[in-house]
């Protein structure tokens, strides 16, 4: 192991337990410091290093899958970049040649060529039944003031029903109220199959509901069911339920 120093391949005198502690022996009396960056950095750009020598080769009869099997592309390098301990010199053992070409011949055709299957068309989804039409309006509400209202949807009641406070598609219906008893949107009908859901809309003087000569108050934003012939008072006013049909 001591003299494995002399046999260093690369001539640098590293011995095999160099190599192992991956230690590097630098002679600063005689080389630069490797520790001075500036010097260091000033030898980098002066070391060029020449090619190697190209070997010939031949070139291969066989019939290659690659279009520049046969180029070699080769590029010297400006300058070493891992630092300046010596230049690399030239390797002229055949054994460190670059490997053999390696070249892939073709040696058939798939046979099954016919690609992809073609992609089908999703099936036709069958068209939607139309829904039934609404059944005609079954009761109406007889305002006080001489208003009939039919409930064939959401309908909307106060003073005066603002745009915004109604949703679409339902009906303002303004009542009026000359004691301003009445908030501007007051409560609300949607019909039931046997009467009339009333809610009160948070109005500022509630509503009561009316029915065999007893009366309790509407909590606000609570759905009531009112049957065909309660009473239904909002401030001053009052409406009925009343049954209707038409046809």
């Amino acid at each position: 192991m001591m003299l494995s120093p002399f046999w260093d391949p690369a001539d640098r005198r590293r011995g095999w337990h160099d190599y192992v502690g991956r230690v590097w022996l630098v002679d600063v009396k005689r080389g630069l410091h490797p520790y001075d960056e500036k010097r260091m950095r000033i030898a980098r750009k002066a070391v060029r290093v020449e090619p190697a020598p190209e070997r010939e080769r031949r070139v291969s009869l066989a019939t290659s899958s690659s279009d520049d099997a046969e180029s070699i592309a080769f590029r010297p390098t400006a300058r070493v970049s891992g630092g300046v301990l010596g230049m690399a010199r030239a390797t002229t053992d055949p054994r460190r040649t670059a490997p053999a070409e390696s070249s892939s011949v073709v040696l058939g055709v798939p046979g099954d060529l016919r690609g992809a299957p073609p992609v089908q068309a999703p099936p036709r989804r069958p068209d939607p039944v139309p829904a039934a039409a609404a059944p005609a309006h079954t009761h109406e509400l007889a305002i006080d003031s001489g208003q009939r209202v039919a409930v064939a949807g959401l309908v909307i009641l106060g003073r005066a029903p603002r745009a915004e406070d109604v949703p679409q598609g339902a009906t303002a219906v303004p009542i009026p109220d000359d004691t301003r008893s009445i908030s501007k949107t007051h409560l609300s009908a949607r019909p039931l199959p046997d009467g009339v859901e009333v809610v009160d809309l948070g109005s500022t003087n509630g509503c009561e509901i009316e029915r065999a000569g007893q009366t309790r108050a509407i909590p606000p934003r609570t759905p009531i069911r009112a049957l065909p012939g309660d009473r239904v008072r909002f401030g001053d006013r009052s409406l009925v339920i009343t049954a209707a049909h038409t046809d």
